[in-house]
């Protein structure tokens, strides 16, 4: 399963927001694209945002990646 948040990945939804990914049982946070299959996670960086930034940071964490639909 594929799940993002940004409406040009191919995994996209709206309902992305309803899903927790974790890598290697760590819950991510600032996760915008996580692939099970692939076992890649796309977060934002833990760094300061600047405002001036157009493009955040992004670090990919490679590892077993679950994705969990969060109960209503």
């Amino acid at each position: 399963m594929r799940i993002s948040v940004k409406k040009d990945d191919e995994g996209y939804s709206q309902e992305a927001y309803k899903y927790k990914a974790f890598c290697n049982g760590v819950e991510l946070k600032h996760c915008h694209t996580a692939d099970e299959e692939l076992g890649i996670a796309i977060c934002y960086s833990d760094t300061l945002f600047l405002s001036w930034m157009t493009e955040l940071p992004e670090e990919i964490l490679h590892g077993k990646i679950e994705i969990i639909k969060q109960e209503d």
